[in-house]
């Protein structure tokens, strides 16, 4: 069974006018070593307008610690997917990012 977790609009940071590059994402995940996920890493200029994602990362529990991506966007979001049958856990993230204007 395939399985999506998705977390959308993160604005960062209290300035949501500002653009945002995320350089790094540190998923949580707790499951058997070896499953992988698949991690997309979105970006959108506007709260109304569509999610233009990149992607996909892999992640493999037990080997990888972090995913690099170079995403920009006034709102941020995530989406993970994954079709391993075993039990896993998804207890949160922390993103690596620098603000790049204003534009």
């Amino acid at each position: 069974m395939d399985c999506s977790l998705e977390r959308s609009n993160i604005g960062l940071t209290r300035d949501v006018g500002s653009i945002k590059r995320v350089k790094r994402v540190f998923p949580k995940v707790l499951g058997t070593a070896g499953d992988a996920f698949r991690v997309y890493v979105g970006g959108r200029s506007a709260i109304d307008s569509a999610v233009t994602y990149s992607g996909p990362f892999t992640f493999t529990i037990g080997t990888d610690y972090k995913i690099d991506c170079r995403v920009s966007g006034r709102y941020i979001s995530l989406r993970f997917e994954t079709s391993v049958t075993n039990n896993w856990r998804l207890s949160g993230f922390d993103l690596e990012f620098e603000q790049a204007g204003t534009r």
